[in-house]
């Protein structure tokens, strides 16, 4: 019975078929590095609100202990409304998004573009609390100014919202809509680095298994 390979031996056997991980990591990085640089690029847009309450009003409310829950949960029923169907469908109406998201085939295959549409910018509009109670709305898209303006709509839309149903949240902005120069997908730096984990695992894994099955055929 064979005994049991060291480290050193083990390496010795990877080292032998060194090859194998560096065709393996030219493939992968090549196959990454194509596939990144010809992936649509996305930009993100961010505003930041703040919820006050209308009886004490302005960031000054935020200040006392039992007016910071109060604050919280305003943050919380923003944030459901900002997720909502309802201001999905307003946002598109204004903007018109299902000429900016629907290609001209499916525009011409999808009796409901408009629904589409909503449901796109539902999936890509992101809405958390902040530690502190400020409520982040953020969204990637391929234009950093329709970004910008998605953003700019959402907030807009949710105030006009609030008046309509009487619903007695304020809030101010603090961040207004802006969006990064640079795309913030896809991130070369991280899936090159990916692509050098996978290859290395998969070349030691390939070695490995290539030495084992050479002992049990021999």
């Amino acid at each position: 019975m064979e005994k049991d390979k060291t480290i050193i031996e083990y390496g010795k056997i990877i080292y032998s078929r060194r090859w194998v991980i560096i065709v393996l990591m030219a493939a992968i990085f090549s196959f990454t590095l194509v596939n990144t640089l010809l992936t649509e690029k996305g930009y993100t847009a961010k505003t930041t609100i703040f919820p006050t309450t209308v009886n004490q009003g302005g960031l000054a409310s935020f200040l006392s202990n039992p007016l910071a829950g109060i604050v919280k949960q305003d943050a919380n029923v923003l944030i459901v409304l900002l997720k909502s169907q309802n201001l999905a469908e307003k946002v598109t109406q204004k903007l018109k998004l299902e000429d900016r998201f629907l290609t001209g085939s499916e525009k011409r295959r999808k009796m409901n573009g408009f629904g589409k549409a909503v449901s796109i910018l539902k999936s890509k509009i992101k809405a958390y609390s902040t530690k502190d109670g400020a409520v982040e709305i953020s969204i990637e898209l391929n234009d950093p100014r329709l970004s910008e303006n998605v953003c700019r709509a959402y907030v807009d839309s949710v105030s006009e919202y609030l008046n309509s149903a009487s619903i007695p949240i304020n809030f101010v902005v603090i961040d207004p809509p802006r969006a990064s120069n640079y795309p913030s997908s896809p991130n070369m730096k991280a899936n090159l680095m990916n692509a050098l984990i996978v290859s290395i695992i998969l070349g030691v894994s390939f070695s490995l298994l290539d030495d084992y099955f050479w002992l049990v055929l021999k």
